[in-house]
């Protein structure tokens, strides 16, 4: 069974000969490989739309992609501007100026909505006059007191342009949806500045979303202009979806950059101390780092954006791409201290090339599920931390090796190996491990009861996707966030798309009753708290209800729609004459299509799932069924993630633990000994997702493939304890003296591993940002408890399965280590 194994480790042994033989030739590959990655990185950004979330081709970005098309973007940037009276004249000559300005700075602007051009329709001598409520300024404040009373009086004004109360003025900038940077994104097309007179709508090709870059730049200028009119009478707060991805971007970038560097300084800092020299310390980062820069390079020539999510790929990869080279190094070191450094370089490709390249494919097949997730994000990282691991362990096996060959011989190597031999590790490691063979079955009550108590806890775990979550509650994004939520009922766009799929099929009175109806139920379904989902909703039968108070000068109270369908008809030839562009804004230009808004309260999206579900229960049940009722929006989007995470759970853990397990069975080349492999690798994902539940950390895009990353780290250690511990059972028929010997040769690889990964992932405790912080501690203490099952538990299962063996050979535990490998 095992001649395969035997083969590819005589195959192994040749390519080290291989590789020192052509050593200058691959480091000169090296240097290019990474030159052309190098050169790529300039081109990488950062992504934090939500359409960003899913894949081209899923069907939730899809409806909202045709949305976009008829109804332009849903993220708005919401201005509330507090006066102690907003109706005064000052305060209406200030706030025509203000929007004047937004219209005249802002690039890519499709709107800017405000009293100042509120569509006005009042009664003249001549019939009725259609414009702006402030196309004329009052010039007294006698007449601003009339204006008073118009903007007070005429339906539709409050919740939209104003609040309720009259404190405070609501301003809305919109966007156009689609990106003004050229194919290249060094030009902007010609209708970048949303300007009069500029090219009104982007050319007949696909498109991509507005980029981070634009959203930056439109925030920036709003910021200014805020600046410039910023007055105690006048104060201005601001927030949106696009004033969220402004502020979240930088924070990505400088946790990059901050969990990056800390985690090299934690494998620059540690190593030394465990290898006891220089080189140890330099290589290993060396060659991750080799890796990374081609997982980076790739993605920023295929274009691919990061993400929140996405952004972990480069400490993950710090963090999990050193087990290879750390292996590789240990037994190179002990060889090279017995045979010298070219056959050190063979020996050691010959005795772990195989298991070094098992742990690599494991690793990668723990990930390998969650390539197919529709959650982009997700899918991005695991596809491009399998290339950087796959590149690593090229590296690892060529370039690592080859550099070995050419540099010299570290003197004192043999007075560092002897300083271990001593050292605290390696008799912690030696004490481990005659616990486990001394007393297998109280190793393994106590493993087995950790891991029930985790079962247990793991029943209180529940998913979660909360933008917010970036920001404490008394950051100043979040303050505002509340103040604008409190006033104006809600920020996020909740869109109800109704296709009749029939020309003028919204001519209607039975439907536009049945959009009533819809709007009535949403803003009466409250959460098991008592709170709101919807603040205030707006849809085109508002619109006509709207026109018929101001034609027939009627106020606020309420008026009827159209009693029939062709005075139904009737009114919107009236409303396409008037006011088209009103129109334009809840209908296609069929009348096909009709359009309800509904705001909605900033919360986890988790929060939204069972109101959208059952949303869509009452809409499909009020509507006939040659009517197609559509829900899109960012709500829905951030609601449909959820779903996704639970498919991308079930899916990627189910199969990352089949693959695993092949391959460790293949590995360990024994049937029973990899099943028996797999339950020290299992229990600690136990533990760590009932601590999740115990510290009420959710599930989320970022922490979601925490587990299989987990998984198939153990699983290297795993790997090596096994491989070794049959190696030198084979030669001896004792399982003591093969734990003593394994724990001897690969423990201080799985014990450097092990402190390096747990160290690299505590750092994140230090993120500014909860959820990084929240990852780093549970991945740590998932991956200490994989340690000591692999030293501790894994020696108590190999007693009891192979039984008491040669009595007296527990002596061997003190035998020193200096000739083991």
């Amino acid at each position: 069974m095992h001649d395969y194994k035997s083969k590819i480790e005589i195959g192994f042994h040749y390519w080290g000969i291989r590789v020192i033989r052509y050593r200058l030739a691959i480091l000169l590959m090296t240097v290019v490989v990474a030159g052309l990655a190098a050169a790529q990185l300039p081109k990488l950004s950062i992504a934090t739309s939500v359409e960003s979330m899913f894949t081209r081709y899923d069907q939730i970005l899809t409806d909202y992609q045709r949305f976009r098309s008829h109804f332009g973007r849903d993220e708005e940037i919401v201005l509330l501007i507090s006066s102690s009276d907003i109706f005064s004249l000052e305060f209406l000559t200030t706030l025509k100026q203000f929007h004047e300005d937004l219209e005249n700075s802002l690039p890519l602007l499709k709107e800017v909505s405000s009293l100042a051009n509120a569509p006005y329709i009042g009664s003249v001598d001549s019939g009725l006059r259609v414009g702006g409520f402030l196309d004329n300024l009052p010039l007294t404040e006698e007449e601003a007191q009339q204006y008073r009373q118009r903007g007070l009086s005429y339906p539709g004004f409050q919740n939209l342009y104003f609040t309720p109360d009259g404190k405070h003025a609501i301003v809305v900038i919109k966007t156009q949806a689609v990106s003004a940077l050229s194919a290249d994104g060094l030009r902007l097309r010609g209708y970048a500045r949303g300007v009069r007179g500029a090219e009104k709508h982007p050319p007949p090709v696909a498109q991509q979303s507005i980029s981070q870059v634009e959203n930056i730049a439109v925030i920036g200028i709003v910021e200014a202009v805020i600046k410039q009119y910023q007055t105690p009478d006048f104060s201005i707060a601001f927030s949106g979806t696009p004033v969220y991805q402004y502020h979240v971007e930088p924070m990505i970038r400088a946790n990059m950059k901050k969990m990056c560097i800390a985690i090299l300084i934690v494998s620059v800092l540690f190593m030394p101390l465990l290898f006891g020299r220089g080189s140890g310390a330099v290589l290993p980062p060396v060659t991750v780092i080799l890796g990374l820069m081609v997982a980076l390079g790739l993605m920023a020539l295929l274009s691919i954006r990061f993400s929140l999510t996405s952004s972990m790929l480069a400490s993950t990869l710090l963090s999990i791409g050193l087990t290879a080279p750390i292996h590789f190094l240990v037994v190179y070191y002990k060889y090279q201290k017995r045979v010298g450094k070219f056959r050190g370089i063979i020996a050691t490709m010959k005795h772990s090339g195989f298991p070094i390249t098992m742990t690599s494919i494991t690793t990668v097949a723990g990930l390998l599920a969650f390539s197919f997730s529709d959650i982009a994000p997700i899918a991005d990282l695991v596809n491009f931390t399998i290339i950087g691991l796959l590149a690593i362990l090229v590296f690892t096996l060529v370039t690592l090796p080859a550099l070995l060959s050419i540099l010299q011989v570290v003197s004192g190597a043999e007075q560092g190996e002897a300083d271990y031999e001593a050292s605290i590790f390696n008799r912690t490691l030696l004490a481990l491990g005659r616990l486990g063979v001394t007393r297998p079955y109280l190793v393994f009550i106590l493993f087995l009861a950790g891991t029930l108590v985790g079962g247990f806890s793991i029943s209180q775990l529940h998913f979660s996707h909360n933008q917010l979550h970036f920001f404490t509650e008394d950051s100043d994004f979040m303050r505002q966030v509340r103040l604008i939520e409190a006033q104006t009922g809600g920020l996020r766009a909740l869109e109800v798309l109704i296709d009749t799929q029939r020309e003028r099929g919204i001519v209607d009175h039975e439907l536009l009753q049945a959009i009533e109806r819809l709007d009535i139920h949403l803003k009466s379904q409250t959460d098991i708290q008592g709170r709101a989902y919807v603040g205030r909703t707006r849809s085109l039968v508002d619109l006509i209800k709207k026109i018929s108070c101001a034609t027939t000068g009627r106020d606020q109270a309420p008026c009827p729609l159209p009693e029939d369908d062709p005075a139904l008809a009737e009114q919107f030839d009236h409303i396409s004459r008037i006011v088209p562009e009103a129109l334009r804004k809840y209908t296609d230009a069929d009348l096909g299509l009709g359009r309800l808004t509904a705001m909605m309260y900033w919360r986890d999206a988790a929060d939204d799932v069972d109101f959208i579900a059952r949303m869509r229960e009452y809409a499909a049940a009020l509507f006939d069924s040659g009517v197609k009722v559509v829900v899109t929006g960012v709500v829905s989007i951030n609601s449909g993630i959820i779903h996704a995470m639970m498919t991308t759970l079930a899916i990627g853990y189910g199969m990352g633990f089949v693959l695993i397990t092949a391959l460790m069975l293949f590995a360990v080349g024994d049937v029973r000994l990899g099943l028996l492999a797999m339950i020290p690798n299992l229990l600690p994902i136990i533990i760590g997702l009932g601590i999740m539940g115990y510290l009420d950390i959710p599930l989320n895009t970022y922490n979601l493939i925490g587990g299989s990353i987990a998984i198939g780290l153990a699983v290297d250690d795993t790997i090596h304890f096994f491989h070794n511990f049959r190696r030198y059972y084979l030669k001896s028929g004792d399982i003591n003296f093969a734990v003593s010997e394994t724990l001897g040769s690969a423990g201080r690889a799985l014990l450097a591993t092990t402190l390096i990964l747990v160290a690299s992932f505590w750092m994140r405790l230090f993120s500014d940002l909860k959820v990084v912080a929240d990852f780093g501690l549970v991945m740590g203490i998932t991956l200490f408890v994989a340690f000591l099952a692999d030293v501790l538990l894994a020696p108590a299962l190999l007693r009891m399965f192979y039984g008491t063996g040669q009595k007296d050979s527990l002596k061997r535990f003190d035998v020193p280590r200096t000739q083991s490998v």
